[in-house]
């Protein structure tokens, strides 16, 4: 989906199709849209290149023109289903940068302070394109496998190196709109079924991350009366969207915490040193994680307890009155 000229814009800026509202405004109202949590980019106005701070992220012309969304220290890479025409207007505004191509449809990536990316797509009317092709770069020794709407990025030891959270997508009267990934080889096309009554303009993303926790580690101390060492887990933000289904209902959802208590889990083992010793310390380590994975959308940060007993009932049991907190071996 490429387009013949693009636009460097802060929204404000002249185009074709002019939106109603400002960029930040339109993104604002979509509760998927990590706006308040991105971190600010700097702008090279001769070149055009957006970075973040760490420089862990950039966004650039690639040598066959297209801009593209580099992790570099991962090998990772998403290009932007438009061209880069050369054509730029910086003017120093505080606006979330963005790519507007010529059909009116604005690219405007976010990045996380972990280092991930929320491309949010602006679809400006019925007559835009219902289909964006983004190119991924990834290792070659890596698989893609489809989970519930999600694509995660597999080594070859089945260990999830990236992924791409479920497809979504929200008109402007906050509904829901149909959209799911389809992949050929290495692209990955997202396809949103607006139609002419849809209410303009529609928001969707691809949203592309590494880490499903922001941070992983122990600590000891007094829990619940009791002296205990604790493992702790926190979602990134990535983490987040994947874990709740990227506004995809309750069927992403059930897919999220699957991913979650799957790769998640192989994640905090690959933490190593205490993190692995302590969590396989026992069962009711396991057992205290799939119930955050499975039973406890709500949670914030992941506290896990060696001295709580194993499970010989199911963890699930009476789950909403020990809320992961039992202290009983088959009693809520």
């Amino acid at each position: 989906m490429a387009a013949a000229a693009l636009t460097f814009t802060f929204w404000g800026s002249a185009s074709a199709e002019p939106q109603l509202q400002p960029i930040d405004a339109i993104l604002s109202e979509v509760p998927e849209v990590i706006l308040d949590e991105a971190v600010p980019l700097s702008i090279d106005s001769a070149t055009g290149d957006v970075w973040n701070d760490d420089r862990t992220v950039s966004i650039r012309e690639n040598p066959d023109g297209l801009l593209g969304v580099e992790m570099p220290e991962e090998a990772l890479g998403i290009s932007l289903p438009v061209e880069h025409s050369g054509k730029r207007d910086f003017r120093g505004s505080s606006e979330t940068p963005s790519w507007e191509d010529s059909d009116g449809v604005t690219f405007t990536p976010l990045v996380t302070p972990e280092g991930d990316v929320q491309i949010n797509t602006i679809i400006p009317d019925a007559d835009a394109p219902q289909r964006y092709a983004y190119d991924l770069s990834i290792p070659d020794y890596s698989s893609v496998e489809e989970t519930g709407g999600a694509l995660l990025f597999m080594d070859a030891g089945g260990n999830m190196i990236a992924g791409l959270a479920p497809a979504w997508a929200v008109d402007a009267a906050g509904q829901s709109i149909p959209t799911h990934f389809e992949i050929d080889g290495k692209t990955v096309t997202q396809v949103v079924e607006f139609t002419e009554d849809t209410q303009f303009p529609v928001v969707a993303d691809p949203f592309l991350g590494k880490n499903l926790f922001k941070s992983i580690g122990t600590k000891y101390g007094k829990y619940y009366g009791v002296y205990t060492n604790v493992v702790t887990l926190n979602l990134s933000t990535w983490g987040w969207a994947v874990y709740s289904g990227a506004g995809a209902g309750v069927g992403g959802l059930a897919a999220g915490q699957a991913i979650l208590n799957t790769n998640g889990w192989n994640e905090a083992l690959a933490k190593g040193g205490k993190v692995k010793t302590q969590l396989l310390s026992k069962k009711s380590m396991r057992q205290q994680f799939s119930c955050h994975a499975l039973g406890a959308i709500a949670a914030g940060t992941w506290e896990l307890e060696t001295f709580r007993v194993n499970r010989t009932s199911h963890w699930s049991y009476g789950s909403g009155i020990h809320r992961c907190n039992w202290t009983t071996a088959n009693k809520t």
